[in-house]
């Protein structure tokens, strides 16, 4: 959390991290599927069932009911618990649009990441 303590250190930390990304996926081969989070929202049986292609993996009625899924599980492990049981909502997409004039100063750094996850055209 160090890094989230001003926008200027946020945006510094987001672009380290694309770019390690970037630069991990071509340097080691990595074999890698993305998803943005507006796309799951818009049309979550699409873009799982593509997720599940990526891995292999087979369509699961449960996947519909992951909340269920999850409630019913002994224990759940992770600091956001009360995220895995809610339902997905829609009104997370593109919140970054209601900052967006703070992020003025930082658009030219941000501009290829907008322009990489399909953010602009």
């Amino acid at each position: 959390m160090v890094n989230m303590v001003s926008l200027n250190r946020i945006v510094d930390f987001y672009c380290t991290v694309m770019e390690i990304l970037k630069l991990s996926q071509k340097r080691y081969s990595l074999n890698t599927h993305q998803i943005r989070y507006e796309d799951l929202v818009f049309d979550f049986e699409l873009n799982v069932s593509n997720l599940l292609t990526f891995l292999n993996l087979k369509w699961e009625e449960e996947l519909i009911n992951y909340q269920k899924t999850a409630l019913g599980r002994e224990v759940i492990r992770t600091p956001s618990y009360s995220q895995v049981i809610k339902p997905i909502y829609k009104t997370a997409s593109y919140r970054w649009k209601k900052y967006e004039k703070y992020l003025g100063p930082y658009k030219k750094k941000l501009e290829p990441w907008l322009h990489f996850f399909g953010y602009v055209d």
